[in-house]
């Protein structure tokens, strides 16, 4: 039901309209809202996080909810936003990210399929954690297929289910990675973007590779030169790209 909307708030927590209206939006969760989830075929079960990978599961539309990180180690470092997703091809799985891969087929315990693949613990003024993933995809395509990404510029990919990862990223900046998108169109083609706001760096960073990883292309293009969130590829149109940035939504139709 597309007129169902839920999103993430900062200090305002976890937010819908059941209507696509303007003036019922509510309340279903505290903290820090990050990205919820909702599932694809039974609405009723809903994920809900906030700050350092605090995740929440209901099964009953939100009425009430319980934690969802058994299995996830006490001592695991966590992103302030948490990666969670579903395997777009296989809703029954889902992923969620520390300084490592787990995964999950009833979405509230989680079992390890990666080492830490970061660049190890790094300290981070005000208490921020450092060293963590910040994004995870599952192919759509491929299932074994999965791709991870983190805060210190590694991006690394496995082609068997989490049974062995591959560090791909030597030839990217080493900036943060803010999203790692493998295409609907191409098991092999996957997208990252990568913000510099850290490092005082506003280059829009946005590479293409079309053979998991083993070479990167630049597609930034003519974008403006601020840190870039977020890619999503057309289902429809493999030429057509859009990227959320710290300046509005930019689209390209010719593969940036």
């Amino acid at each position: 039901n597309p007129q169902r909307i839920y999103g993430g708030a900062q200090d305002n927590g976890t937010v819908r309209t059941l209507t696509g209206g303007l003036a019922d939006w509510a309340s279903i969760f505290g903290g820090d809202g990050m990205g919820p989830l909702v599932h694809p075929t039974n609405p009723q079960r809903i994920w809900a996080q906030y700050q350092y990978g605090s995740l929440n599961y209901s099964s009953n539309g939100g009425t009430s909810w319980v934690s969802a990180t058994t299995g996830i180690g006490g001592s695991d470092r966590r992103n302030w936003n948490s990666p969670v997703c579903f395997d777009p091809a296989n809703p029954t799985r889902m992923y969620f990210g520390t300084q490592r891969v787990y995964r999950s087929t009833n979405g509230t315990s989680w079992t390890a399929i990666s080492p830490d693949l970061t660049g190890g613990p790094a300290g981070g003024s005000s208490g921020q954690v450092y060293g963590t993933l910040t994004s995870i995809a599952a192919s759509p395509l491929d299932g074994q297929v999965v791709w991870a990404g983190s805060d210190d510029g590694r991006v690394q990919v496995t082609v068997n289910d989490g049974a062995g990862w591959t560090d791909v990223s030597a030839a990217l900046p080493d900036r943060w990675i803010t999203a790692v998108r493998p295409s609907p169109h191409d098991r092999a083609t996957c997208f990252v973007t990568i913000s510099g706001f850290r490092w005082g760096s506003p280059l829009p960073h946005v590479f293409r590779t079309t053979d998991l990883g083993v070479n990167w292309t630049p597609i930034a293009g003519d974008l403006p030169e601020v840190p870039v969130n977020d890619l999503a590829v057309d289902p429809t149109d493999p030429q057509r790209h859009f990227v959320g940035t710290d300046l509005g939504a930019w689209e390209t139709t010719d593969g940036g």
